[in-house]
């Protein structure tokens, strides 16, 4: 009889791990088939707009990301306004939303090349309720293919007790060019971060990034991030479009959205075609 479970017991094993090893783990970029040091991935043309843009978007979504922690991806459901405004000339850099309770502004300090700081001057409301002290730190390689860390703080009042707790923000994400020919004006972007608070793992996203720029066409940035480990399915995306010469000017507006869309739901954002002016 035990030689018999031994037996069940086994196979039951066998099965299991013939089911956990049946599918290859997932392929990385096709960009990066033929290593790091091609073209296409070796560096990107990023301009200092892009850069800053880029900075003020990462930062607003570890926002909307630690009010999803603080209540829940169900309760932050919405479409929220937002503007993206990098402006070399007269050094104007800034994003604005508007939610439920408000407003929240923040400003980019493009400190060089490679760093750029942004906070929010004072807190705002995000998705009803306040939020204040965000200090994030982004920082490029020289190639400008590799954010390698976007540190954000931020103080969110949410939940029963009404007191504020603070989330902290790691992410690293790669930047590559598009092909020649149609994609030749776009720059993808793909990475991971994870949220953290009182030194505890929160939440864990997966980021994809698309920019189109201008060159007689309406220019478009979208971000979407999907949560990979938390306590729901939820998806946060930035849709903006404008203009971006992708040189010194980049003014964009739309939408920061909050859905309850798990992973495997397409983005068709992303995959959309640029529009003619």
């Amino acid at each position: 009889m035990r030689k018999n479970l031994i037996f069940l017991y086994v196979a039951i094993l066998s099965g299991f791990g013939a089911n956990v090893f049946a599918n290859d783990p997932p392929s990385s970029l096709s960009s990066y088939n033929n290593g790091p040091d091609v073209e296409a991935v070796e560096s990107t043309d990023l301009s200092e707009t892009e850069k800053i843009a880029i900075s003020l978007v990462e930062a607003i979504l570890h926002v909307a990301e630690a009010k999803i922690d603080a209540s829940s991806c169900a309760a932050s459901v919405g479409e929220y306004p937002l503007t993206v405004l990098a402006d070399i000339n007269f050094s104007m850099f800034e994003l604005s939303v508007l939610s439920l309770g408000g407003s929240y502004k923040l400003v980019a300090n493009p400190l060089s090349e490679k760093q750029i700081d942004v906070n929010d001057k004072g807190g705002g409301f995000f998705s009803g309720v306040k939020v204040a002290g965000l200090v994030a730190h982004a920082i490029l390689n020289s190639k400008a293919n590799n954010m390698i860390s976007q540190t954000s703080v931020v103080s969110v009042l949410a939940g029963k007790n009404k007191t504020p707790d603070r989330y902290y923000s790691l992410f690293s994400g790669v930047f590559y060019n598009g092909s020649e020919g149609v994609n030749v004006h776009e720059v993808y972007g793909s990475g991971l971060q994870y949220i953290n608070k009182l030194t505890y793992p929160e939440s864990k996203y997966w980021h994809r990034l698309k920019i189109h720029r201008g060159s007689g066409r309406l220019a478009r940035t979208v971000i979407v991030k999907d949560l990979l480990a938390g306590a729901e399915s939820c998806r946060v995306m930035v849709d903006v479009s404008g203009t971006n010469d992708g040189l010194e000017f980049f003014f964009q507006s739309g939408k920061l959205v909050i859905s309850t869309q798990d992973p495997s739901i397409p983005t068709p954002e992303l995959k959309q075609p640029p529009f003619f002016l």
